[in-house]
């Protein structure tokens, strides 16, 4: 697990020197906590390469071990969850206090999903755990508001609509089209 954690930290530093070198600003860096419908969840990175564009990425992967009585008596199991999302500013909407600033953006992301493990399935009225595989594919956009307290604290709302795909053991297996939100808390540097 050390090992998977360094990897993780090697990719997000990379992600900040080399946006250091795209943005030559100030608190230009965003670091924090995101949960979205669409676009992934866990950490994120969010850059903003200018006032009117930034780009996010976020990832959450987990591994159990154990067996769960919710995940299947047979595990392991692994989910890994990888996200992105752009915002476009919209200038006219700008507000600015003495120690919060804000905006209203548009914004648009999915995110890519894959877990291995068991389901409960019902086979001819019979109830099983079955060994299977999912990959996911979401996509969506919207409108969102972002504020950003005393210069460094920034906090992310926004909602839309968003396409929801899974395909099961290599076959097509669901789409959903639904509402989505998404919400972000991070610190500016």
């Amino acid at each position: 697990m050390k090992g998977k954690s360094l990897w993780y930290l090697i990719v997000v530093f990379g992600l900040v020197v080399s946006s250091t070198v795209w943005a030559g600003t100030n608190f230009s860096h965003l670091l924090g906590l995101h949960y979205g419908g669409t676009t992934a969840g866990g950490l994120f990175y969010r850059h903003y390469v200018s006032s009117n564009f930034s780009w996010q990425v976020s990832f959450y992967p987990m591994y159990y071990e154990e067996a769960s009585s919710y995940y299947g008596p047979n595990a392991p199991w692994a989910y890994l969850l990888f996200g992105n999302m752009e915002q476009f500013f919209l200038h006219f909407t700008r507000l600015n206090t003495g120690f919060m600033s804000g905006r209203l953006f548009l914004w648009a992301g999915g995110s890519v999903y894959y877990k291995e493990g068991e389901e409960y399935v019902y086979e001819n009225d019979v109830a099983q755990w079955q060994r299977a595989s999912f990959l996911g594919l979401n996509l969506g956009g919207g409108p969102g508001i972002e504020t950003v307290w005393y210069e460094h604290f920034v906090f992310t709302l926004s909602g839309g609509y968003a396409v929801f795909t899974r395909w099961k053991s290599s076959r097509f297996d669901k789409l959903d089209v639904n509402f989505t939100a998404e919400v972000s808390a991070g610190y500016l540097f």
